[in-house]
């Protein structure tokens, strides 16, 4: 059966109760939803906690699995459209707002997305210089630092004039993936949604 829970109260069993099971104040942050049940009544519900991986559960429930994550931002839970384990948000955000990137450096870039767990995340990038290489890769990766068009670790996109392009990388757990460029250039990222597996292995 469907079951709502609020945010901003602290959890109690039952629908329309309150689901945060985080000792702190409601913040802006992340959220992980998890499903948690109480093996000797058999009971099960469903609560809000800031860690993915060790969420304070209840009294009695000793069972959870994280089925999802919000993100509370600028006071308000972050709208979103759900298919499966694809979120999108329903407004995408502008993430990197013209900034300078490096020849053959790689950058950090911190995306909105949940923290606490690794994402792919579907972002939009675009420069206006021309005639670069854009590639991306997790902050954990090992990849050349130099980008070409004919060796590793290639490129995801080329910019002849205006450079626009769809793209799918792996976050770390700090939301962060890594930008390069073999020229100097100044770009956009808008972060469209991403990919989660909810608790499965």
């Amino acid at each position: 059966a469907a079951m709502t829970k609020k945010l901003d109260a602290d959890w109690v069993v039952g629908t329309n109760q309150g689901g945060r099971m985080s000792a702190a104040g409601i913040a802006n942050t992340t959220y992980h939803v998890f499903l948690i049940k109480r093996p000797d009544t058999g009971v099960v519900d469903v609560g809000l906690d800031t860690s993915a991986t060790a969420p304070t559960l209840p009294t009695n429930y000793t069972k959870a699995r994280r089925i999802g994550s919000i993100r509370r931002e600028a006071g308000a839970i972050v709208l979103e459209i759900r298919d499966g384990d694809y979120v999108r948000r329903k407004t995408p955000v502008l993430d990197v707002d013209n900034l300078a990137q490096t020849a053959n450096t790689w950058t950090s870039r911190v995306l909105s997305v949940p923290l606490g767990i690794r994402v792919h995340v579907h972002f939009r990038l675009t420069d206006t210089g021309g005639g670069r290489l854009w590639t991306v890769r997790p902050p954990d990766a090992s990849d050349s630092a130099t980008v070409s068009a004919t060796a590793s670790p290639l490129l995801v996109a080329h910019s002849s004039s205006l450079l626009a392009f769809d793209g799918l990388c792996l976050t770390d757990t700090s939301g962060q993936i890594d930008t390069n460029v073999n020229a100097g250039a100044n770009f956009y990222l808008v972060t469209v949604g991403y990919w989660d597996r909810r608790g499965r292995g």
